[in-house]
């Protein structure tokens, strides 16, 4: 499944792959650090980092950004955090900041390679995901992309050590004890999937996804419901009565 995403440019604090040209106001990107400072030197700019938001639940340890912005000028000015504790429903952050939920989104995946957390595998810190080089290209080539959609999958993780699911056992000891969250789909490179956000279908197009929905549901909830009335008992009388 995939969701509609938000994703957001904004000045880095650090030299990174993406600059953005001080007289043309042009977008470049470089495979390696070493050829974009090359290029900026050369062009002068401003290095930039991407960050793609969803509407995910933030929970401790997720990486957020608020856009606290001026609700009469509308004048985006966003802010990044990482959270550190949800109270009546505001989000607290590293630096002692609530943020207002109605304004923050979590970030799933960026270039800025200074957001990590901490691996269910190896108990280390690593980068958040990233977007893909072809995405970023494009991004680039058409001077900023505002929504895409993002690939989803459900997945499984131990109640008592957070690992992905691998097995009926996990290696701490737990016998089939998992709890089931849906979590963006990540390549080997640790990239997350971006399709663009269409804005029209055919019906050929709209069944599909309708399936591809129904599939999904029946997966998740028939373990626990003899009455699953969005499996395909009822997706085939849908389509027939709407499309």
């Amino acid at each position: 499944m995939f969701k509609k995403c938000k994703v957001v440019m904004l000045p880095a604090r650090k030299a990174t792959t993406i600059a953005k040209s001080m007289t043309s106001g042009k977008l470049f990107y470089h495979k390696t650090l070493e050829l974009a400072k090359r290029h900026n030197e050369w062009e002068g700019g401003t290095f930039m980092n991407l960050y793609v938001l969803s509407d995910d639940k933030i929970e401790a340890n997720d990486w957020c950004m608020c856009d606290d912005r001026n609700h009469i000028s509308e004048n985006p000015k966003y802010r990044l955090g990482k959270c550190i504790k949800i109270v009546n429903g505001w989000i607290y952050t590293m630096d002692g900041m609530g943020e207002n939920p109605d304004w923050t989104k979590k970030i799933i995946a960026t270039t800025d390679l200074n957001l990590t957390v901490l691996s269910d595998k190896s108990n280390f810190e690593v980068p958040l995901p990233m977007p893909s080089d072809l995405f970023i290209k494009k991004y680039c080539e058409l001077k900023g992309i505002d929504q895409v959609l993002v690939e989803y999958e459900n997945k499984g993780k131990c109640v008592k050590c957070k690992r992905e699911k691998e097995g009926h056992v996990c290696e701490c000891g737990e016998d089939s004890n998992y709890e089931y969250q849906i979590l963006p789909k990540l390549a080997s490179d640790n990239t997350i999937t971006i399709r663009k956000v269409k804005d029209s279908y055919t019906k050929e197009e709209v069944i599909k996804l309708l399936e591809t929905y129904s599939d999904f549901v029946d997966d998740l909830y028939r373990p626990h419901t003899s009455n699953n009335i969005l499996a395909w008992e009822s997706k085939d009388e849908w389509i027939e009565k709407n499309l």
